[in-house]
């Protein structure tokens, strides 16, 4: 209740941001083993199957644990919600031009992860796989003598069989 009545502010974003950051490390540690076990091809849909119901049973399990200690609030949200509320507050209504700051780059912030997480995809854009696709179909050239395709003739001698018979 102290913490509650004197630093509110500091008690909230505190307490919102050890919540966040405990589930940020749970996502990348399923994330992890994801990937780390291929589970994401298609001879391993089971196991995936078992990663994915396993991972929310657990954060099921968290939220409804977090939901039950929040006494000031009703749910993680509404604790999310007083949170930015007071965020808003402070930005605007006291005269904190970085703070104000902040909170236009955590909006752009937001803003492009939601484009880029759900928007851009690689097959909605032909012109940027073609263009890769011609850049690795280059030959290269050897920066040395601005030869192009000698990359692997390191060490060996160029001289035709013509050439060399001219010699001997």
């Amino acid at each position: 209740d102290l913490l509650m009545r004197e630093f509110r502010f500091e008690f909230v974003a505190i307490r919102w941001s050890f919540i966040i950051s405990l589930l940020s490390l749970f996502r990348g540690l399923v994330i992890h083993s994801v990937l780390v076990h291929e589970l994401l091809a298609y001879e391993k849909r089971a196991e995936w199957f078992v990663m994915i119901t396993a991972a929310l049973s657990f954060l099921t399990g968290v939220f409804s644990y977090i939901n039950a200690t929040l006494y000031s609030w009703d749910s993680f949200v509404g604790m999310t919600a007083d949170l930015m509320k007071m965020f808003f507050d402070q930005s605007f209504g006291t005269a904190h031009p970085l703070q104000t700051l902040s909170l236009f780059f955590a909006g752009v912030s937001f803003s492009l992860f939601v484009k880029t997480s759900f928007f851009d995809r690689e097959k909605d854009h032909p012109a940027k796989t073609t263009a890769n696709e011609n850049k690795s179909s280059e030959v290269p050239q050897d920066k040395m003598t601005g030869k192009t395709g000698g990359g692997d003739k390191v060490g060996k001698s160029t001289t035709t069989t013509k050439d060399s018979a001219k010699t001997h």
